[in-house]
């Protein structure tokens, strides 16, 4: 799993916005997958969401559904399950 955070303009601050962003592995067969974040957000974040598949993988169609987010982290819920391991959940969340 790969971790950025970013804040702006000060922490805390009138009009400061954080985002924390991120990768986790999708294991093979998974059709629901959950995400912690490292910082607690101060309110419920936006959660935006893309899967890639490993290289040389047939091509299929999984969307992504946020089941429910907190300030802790999200569940997402695949519109099929992954055929093999290697596929991958990119995330951001913006608060």
């Amino acid at each position: 799993m790969s971790l950025l955070i970013l804040q702006q303009p000060s922490p805390g601050g009138p009009g400061a916005s954080y985002i924390q962003a991120g990768r986790k592995a999708i294991g093979s067969g998974v059709t629901t997958i959950s995400v912690t974040f490292v910082a607690v957000f101060s309110a419920v974040p936006t959660v935006r969401t893309t899967v890639t598949r490993p290289a040389n993988a047939d091509l299929i169609q999984i969307n992504t559904d946020i089941l429910s987010i907190t300030t802790t982290g999200f569940t997402a819920e695949l519109s099929a399950s992954t055929p093999t391991a290697d596929y991958v959940l990119h995330w951001e969340a913006s608060a």
